[in-house]
Formats: structure tokens, sequence, C-alpha cells
């Protein structure tokens, strides 16, 4: 399963490892949208309050709204008052600052509070696989092992493979966790449908032993029989 050979053009990383998730499509995004930098969000008692009701206009005092939206196939997120706009590949942070300036033109000083609801990736390691949803924004690949138990035993820890974007065309990454060079990987922040895959180790021993089996068990039954055989008839 997902073999690759061995001239295979694996990708690869940038100098800089990307440390924030980044909006993918079909990400189920939600976000809420404060007027006056948020004011609405604490009073002057200090007690924080979630806002509720629709937008306000340009002039209102406070105001939240927002929803939850669905990233397209293509990258676009459809959006009340803005329409739609493109935001595949930008961290949170990234995409809560591109709205804020975007509704600026509408409200007075907007603040954008972001969450992306829907991020995991798929784990297959041996006969195992397991989907893993992604607690935080900045979920790693030592995180996501940790999750699934850790290596399994018959894993190769210096051949995992992360496949990552379009399947139709995707990058495969190579990664090689049995040095400690490779220790730089473990904070490879996972991104959302990224497919985790371990090789395992074809343990021939094993199998050899479980197809001999039945014949070590009889040779030794015959063993057995004729020691027995020969003790009596002594």
């Amino acid at each position: 399963m997902l073999q690759t050979g061995e001239d295979y053009p694996y990708a690869q990383f940038s100098d800089k490892i990307d440390r924030e998730y980044k909006i993918s499509p079909n990400d189920i995004v939600s976000f809420q949208l404060f007027a006056n930098d948020g004011f609405q969000l604490i009073n002057i008692g200090g007690t924080g309050t979630s806002g509720s009701g629709g937008m306000q206009g340009g002039g209102g005092q406070g105001g939240a709204g927002g929803g939850v939206y669905t990233v397209e196939y293509d990258g676009f997120i459809k959006l009340p008052v803005v329409g739609r706009t493109y935001v595949k590949g930008l961290t949170v942070r990234q995409m809560e600052m591109m709205l804020e300036d975007l509704f600026a033109e509408y409200y007075h000083k907007p603040f954008v509070m972001l969450k992306v609801n829907n991020r995991r990736v798929m784990v297959f390691a041996g006969g195992n696989s397991k989907v893993v949803t992604l607690q935080n924004d900045n979920t790693t690949l030592f995180e996501v092992l940790a999750t699934i138990g850790g290596m399994p035993e018959n894993g190769k820890a210096d051949q995992i493979k992360i496949i990552r974007g379009d399947l139709k065309n995707p990058e495969v990454y190579m990664i090689n966790l049995s040095t400690l060079e490779g220790i730089k990987n473990y904070d490879l922040v996972m991104q959302g449908n990224d497919i985790i895959y371990i090789e395992t180790r074809k343990d021939a021993v094993t199998k050899t032993i479980a197809l001999l089996g039945p014949y070590l068990s009889l040779i030794s039954t015959a063993i057995l029989i004729y020691g027995l055989a020969t003790q009596f008839g002594k």
C-alpha cells in the first residue's frame, strides 16, 4: 500500500518548517465578528460576553455576528457582505487579519475571532488505521504519533510518509525519525487531511515459524513418542 519507487522524487521541506495550521479546501470555519475592536467581548466589570444577534452597521457600538462556513474545493469561502474570498493556504491569524481588513469597509474597527472545526489526519500503521482529530492549531507529527500509542512494534521509524494536498498530484514527504537528525521534523505541524503512512517490517522469521509451526509440532510429538517407546523398551 502506498509504495513508491527507489527514485521517487519526494518533496523537500523548506528551511522554515510550517509551524501553523493552514486553511484547506473543505475546512469548516466558524468565526465571530465584533465592531469597535471587540469592545462587546469585555464589559467594564471585566466579565466576558459572547454577544449575539446580527452584524451591526458601520456606526454600531459593538455588535456581534458570524456563522459557520465551508471552504470550497477551489480554496474560496463565501461570506456575507464581502462575498467569495480566497483563503486557501492562509494561517488562522492571517485569515482573521484579512477579514478584519475586508469588513473595515462596512464596520467600525472590526474584530474577528476564527476557528477551524474539522481538522483531522489519517494514520496508516501496518494493519491498523486511525483518524486523528487535531485538537489545536499547531498539532505536530510527534503529537499524532503519541495519540496512536507511538511507533508500532513492526514500524520503520526511518520510513514515514506524509502525503499532503490534492491526491491527484500530492506532495509526498519521507521522514526519518530513527536518528537525532530527524527530530527536527517532530515540529512539523499537521495540515487538514494529511495522510501519515508508516512502513512496516517484513518479519520473515515470524512468518517462517508460523508456517512451519504445524510441522514442528508434529516432529516434536514424534520425538516424544519415540523417546517414551525407547524408555519403556528397556
